[in-house]
């Protein structure tokens, strides 16, 4: 276990960023960005709660997520930590990506434009600047479609990132995450530990993380009340809603099409007002917008949702009672295997110990029961007789107590040990 935590980047940016807020209250972890950290000093400015404003905390926030994954990053040798670092993009794929982006923005404008204006063409009492206000208008709310759903799949699929602005829920959840890896890592480590001292600290390790995993219990229970908040499930329906028509307009255009198609190769004059190819129309129209509705509305509603820091995905990794009780029941298992092993070598270090004074009692008894050779040949007196069976008498006993003693220290650490490996 290193003593000392090698500081990333993007902690050391993120310490000046705080110190240049002038702000003495907020506590940091050292004066000034070092390369490295002390690990006790970064176990108790991890354990410590966090009190800011709304920036300040983002910041914060950061921080320790920050410096959580540097301290998992020690856990790891230096090819784990490579492959840990996303591979950069090659010219050739971002360049594919800007012209898929382009060719998207292009077809969504269209298709959003062309699904109203089928439409409303049905009608011809509405006016040509309505028809084209309405045509811009779903243009513009297909690219943003297209941008929320499709581009993302894009980005994912050729491993192009997409800068964006992180919101503080995407920080907790990150905590989240690197919190369970720490946990994992502590877990496939501690029990090759044979240091007393290392062993402790992993425990305060471990204790850290549980108290830091229980401090985003306020903003779990903050975040599952506002995902419920009415005005943004109105919000949602409303802009859910009308989103639906655009995909109904592009159905009823289809449909539309294909009416005309199969109208046209029985009678020439086949023409859109015509009650076949209306109906035809909207019922291609109808089953389009019921597809979207159950299959890509969640999606659109959650992009609501990011637009106001509320995305439900994220949400549901930080605050999912299930994944919370499954989280909080490892650190503690963890805490109380570590403190398992800690009395465990307490206790067989003491056995040893007792074994020692054990060992050397008994040579000392040993030692003193041994007769001369000289005194064996003389022919003693009654009354020397009589003493020296009373000093061998007493020595046999003090060596039989002695072994006694010995065999049940043995048979202790026995059990001991039998336990351990039960465990």
């Amino acid at each position: 276990m290193k003593r000392d935590i090698t500081l990333s980047e993007r902690s050391k940016e993120l310490m000046e960023k705080i110190g240049n807020l002038g702000n003495t209250e907020l506590q940091l972890p050292a004066e000034q960005p070092y390369e490295t950290l002390p690990v006790k000093a970064l176990i108790h400015w991890l354990s410590s709660p966090i009190g800011a404003d709304k920036t300040s905390r983002f910041l914060l926030q950061s921080l320790r997520v920050s410096l959580l994954e540097d301290l998992n990053n020690s856990f790891l040798s230096n090819n784990e930590i490579d492959k840990k670092k996303d591979a950069e993009a090659s010219w050739n794929k971002k360049f594919l990506f800007g012209l898929l982006a382009f060719a998207g923005t292009i077809v969504a404008i269209c298709e959003g434009f062309d699904g109203i204006v089928s439409i409303l063409g049905t009608f011809t009492a509405i006016p040509a600047i309505v028809t084209l206000t309405a045509g811009l208008a779903f243009s513009a709310l297909s690219v943003i479609v297209f941008y929320g759903f499709d581009l993302l799949a894009i980005s994912s699929n050729l491993g192009v990132k997409i800068a964006n602005s992180p919101n503080l829920i995407d920080v907790l959840v990150e905590e989240v995450e690197q919190i369970e890896a720490i946990r994992k890592n502590i877990d496939d480590s501690y029990a090759d530990e044979s240091s007393s001292e290392n062993l402790e600290l992993l425990k305060d390790i471990a204790v850290m993380l549980k108290v830091s995993n229980d401090a985003l219990d306020d903003a779990r229970a903050s975040y599952k009340n506002d995902l419920n908040n009415p005005s943004l499930n109105t919000m949602k329906s409303a802009v859910a809603a009308v989103t639906g028509v655009l995909f109904f307009g592009s159905g009823f255009y289809s449909g539309q099409s294909l009416a005309l198609g199969v109208a046209a190769l029985f009678s020439t004059s086949a023409a859109v007002p015509m009650a076949p190819i209306i109906l035809t129309s909207l019922i291609v129209g109808i089953a389009s917008f019921a597809i979207y509705w159950y299959v890509e509305r969640p999606g659109l509603e959650n992009l609501v949702g990011r637009w106001c820091g509320l995305d439900k995905e994220n949400i549901d990794k930080l605050a999912d009672e299930e994944l919370v009780d499954a989280q909080k029941h490892g650190l503690k298992r963890l805490e109380d295997k570590i403190t398992n092993k800690i009395d465990l070598q307490t206790k067989i270090a003491d056995l040893t110990k007792s074994l020692e004074d054990v060992t050397v009692a008994l040579a000392q008894a040993c030692s003193k029961a041994v007769v001369q050779p000289q005194q064996l040949t003389s022919t003693p007196t009654m009354g020397q007789s009589g003493n020296e069976y009373s000093f061998f008498a007493r020595g046999r006993s003090q060596s039989t107590g002695t072994l006694m003693t010995l065999t049940a220290a043995n048979q202790s650490l026995a059990e001991q040990t039998q336990a351990a490996c039960g465990q």
